[in-house]
């Protein structure tokens, strides 16, 4: 009769699969099936959970994340693709700061308007922190370094707006990713000066078309999109723009500092006003038209 298997030793097969990969492997990727093909049985039930629950314990007693932490590795992704099926991103190099993660459980299960103004604060925190990095090590700043700081900004603004039409229109079947648009709804719904927040791209391309009754000609089509700018920095066909365009470590800093602050004082108005009467009311207490 066999003796049967301690419990931190259950998950030693899946632990030496890992620890037996190429050190310059850095994801590993395994379905439920084959996990449970080393393991020699079937997950538990908790690890079919789209939550997420049997993966993402954290407690020292949890002997499955014991395994794959003393390989050196993490979880990265879970994917359920279905009831019963799935697979797993085991990560390397989570060893470097032991038990020190995060996961998105708790975070998507609020409300979409409170998740796009969270992330807001997080692309604009992280261009902060990246652009400070690059003015303190001049020797590290490249336009690549400093698109992904611009990008950030750029997206958190677009992220903000989309939270407030969100926060009045949560019905609202489709947000553009045009801020000049964007806007224009933002300051339909909040027409109040004390919601008013200035950016760089409070004046789109588009709109000096507009003001000088001509298609503006400065730049290629694909420069409308600062997005595309950012990202890419060329169009499909690999074009370069023909606009110049510079990063100054000090002045993004404090183009983000400023976003920062205003997204603060923006959603302390709008949570002060949500207080004084029904979700949908306008700055002056009246009822939104669309909203209505």
């Amino acid at each position: 009769m066999s003796t049967p298997r301690s419990e931190p030793n259950k998950y030693e097969a899946l632990r030496a699969y890992l620890a037996a990969q190429p050190k310059q492997q850095y994801v590993v990727e395994l379905t439920f099936k084959e996990i449970e093909r080393l393991l020699g049985e079937p997950l538990p039930d908790s690890a079919y959970d789209a939550m997420g629950g049997w993966w993402i314990r954290n407690t020292e007693n949890s002997p499955q994340a014991e395994a794959w932490r003393n390989a050196g590795f993490d979880i990265g992704t879970v994917a359920h693709q279905s009831r019963t099926s799935g697979w797993v991103d085991f990560v390397r190099g989570f060893d470097r700061w032991p038990g020190l993660a995060v996961d998105s459980k708790e975070f998507g299960q609020q409300a979409v308007d409170k998740r796009l103004r969270e992330l807001a604060i997080g692309y604009v925190q992280s261009a902060k922190l990246l652009s400070t990095f690059l003015g303190q090590n001049p020797n590290e700043l490249s336009w690549p370094r400093a698109s992904v700081a611009c990008f950030c900004y750029r997206h958190a603004v677009e992220l903000f707006l989309k939270s407030c039409i969100l926060h009045r229109l949560p019905a609202i079947e489709k947000c553009s990713h045009d801020i000049s648009i964007l806007r224009r709804d933002y300051l339909r719904l909040y027409p109040g000066p004390e919601f008013f927040f200035e950016t760089p791209y409070d004046i789109s391309i588009d709109d000096l078309d507009e003001l000088f009754g001509v298609r503006v000609a400065m730049v290629e089509d694909f420069e409308r999109k600062h997005d595309q700018v950012f990202r890419y920095l060329s169009d499909k066909q690999g074009r370069s723009p023909r606009g110049l365009y510079v990063f100054g470590p000090g002045g993004w800093v404090s183009l983000c500092e400023r976003l920062e602050s205003d997204i603060n004082r923006v959603w302390t108005k709008i949570s002060e006003l949500d207080g004084a009467g029904e979700p949908g009311a306008t700055a002056d207490g009246g009822r939104d038209p669309v909203s209505s």
